[in-house]
């Protein structure tokens, strides 16, 4: 794949993995949270099927697709700005991605907001 059309954050770096290896480990054993780390595919089509789902990932070895940040995050690469992303999963990219979706909206900052708040607030972030 073109150089042009991937999007590296502060994350991509080794340290910076070994460091969020090491959150997630924290936040799933004191917060129940689940942290996958991974490639992120991105793109103008909704993905909701299982199929164009597993291609993505055998493709791009993508773990989850987001199109909401990929241009922010592509901006800052390019302009020298150090970015990061995280992300609340709503749904399996699949047939019932709306249905996923409603179910989980609601709860997804519940959940994302302690894990963040640990991350950014209590020195996480400045081991990246």
């Amino acid at each position: 794949m073109p150089d042009d059309l991937k999007t590296s954050t502060v994350l991509n770096k080794a340290s910076s993995k070994e460091v969020l290896k090491e959150f997630s480990n924290w936040a799933r054993e004191t917060m129940g949270s689940i942290i996958k780390i991974g490639n992120i595919a991105s793109g103008e089509k909704d993905v909701d099927s299982k199929e164009l789902r597993r291609e993505l990932h055998e493709k791009l070895n993508a773990i989850a697709c987001n199109w909401e940040t990929s241009s922010v995050l592509k901006t800052a690469q390019l302009n020298g700005i150090k970015s990061l992303s995280f992300r609340v999963i709503t749904d399996n990219a699949d047939e019932h991605m709306n249905d996923d979706y409603e179910e989980n909206n609601k709860n997804a900052l519940e959940i994302m907001f302690p894990v963040m708040a640990k991350f950014l607030f209590e020195g996480w972030i400045n081991k990246i």
